[in-house]
């Protein structure tokens, strides 16, 4: 390669890399920024809650779903169904949980297909009369 193609393939490298450096720090601070919004935001609805004498808050679509204590309020989060398939769930003794949705541990597919041909079976009348 002859150093003037060789003078274009490094300067090119360079930018590249000065572009990726650039792009790093705008994520980092977009990140920071989207993570201070959500502690914020944790800390705001829970000093809302203590003000009005709530004992907790149920908050959903923050894509981590969780159950915490904030500053003397329970404060549940159930994530988001489409990326974490998560939700929360109560019990009937009134504990609560955070539960994962798996496909691998799910029949619910096959669930649908019994249930679906046993109410044709019941549905179907052969005696047309």
């Amino acid at each position: 390669m002859t150093p003037f193609y060789q003078l274009i393939v490094n300067s090119i490298g360079s930018y590249i890399e000065w572009v990726l450096a650039i792009l790093v720090l705008v994520v980092k601070r977009k990140v920071k920024k989207a993570v201070d919004f959500i502690f914020q935001f944790e800390t705001n609805i829970a000093a809302y809650c203590k003000k009005k004498g709530y004992d907790g808050v149920i908050c959903g679509h923050i894509h981590h779903a969780e159950i915490k204590n904030v500053d003397g309020i329970v404060y549940m989060n159930d994530g988001d169904w489409v990326e974490s398939y998560t939700a929360l769930v109560e019990h009937t003794n009134g504990r609560w949980e955070i539960v994962t949705w798996r496909q691998e541990s799910d029949n619910v597919f096959d669930d649908i297909d019994s249930s679906t041909s046993e109410q044709s079976k019941r549905h179907t009348r052969s005696d047309n009369s």
